[in-house]
């Protein structure tokens, strides 16, 4: 599982370095939480120059490849299919499948409730 320390904006999002990820947080901004997210669950998406993310290392493993990217807040890794078109140094934004966010206090490491925006379920 990727972990990443950071804030939820107002937004309905997480931030972290000037990046911003929707999660689809719908309540007051609050700072000091930690996302995590599996890697088959992000999706790292080929960008213009001065994108936030670099290709690090691609793993092609048959069925499956692991993508490597290295962001200003540390590395994430992304599952994806074989057909990845992502070659090493390759400019990335990234993105989290939707509900697939994972919240936690930073403090305790409790769970943090996330109301999903498009079902109004609970996920995290």
């Amino acid at each position: 599982m990727n972990f990443i320390t950071g804030g939820l904006g107002g937004d309905g999002s997480f931030t972290r370095d000037g990046l911003s990820i929707p999660v689809g947080w719908s309540r007051p901004a609050r700072e000091n939480v930690t996302l995590g997210v599996r890697p088959e669950d992000v999706t790292l998406t080929p960008a213009a120059e001065g994108a936030p993310g670099r290709v690090r290392m691609v793993e092609r493993l048959g069925v499956e490849a692991i993508v490597v990217a290295a962001f200003p807040f540390g590395d994430v890794v992304a599952r994806t299919g074989p057909d990845v078109d992502l070659d090493g140094d390759a400019p990335v934004t990234m993105e989290i499948g939707k509900g697939k966010a994972h919240l936690f206090d930073s403090g305790d490491g409790a769970a943090i409730a996330l109301e999903d925006a498009m079902t109004g379920g609970r996920n995290g």
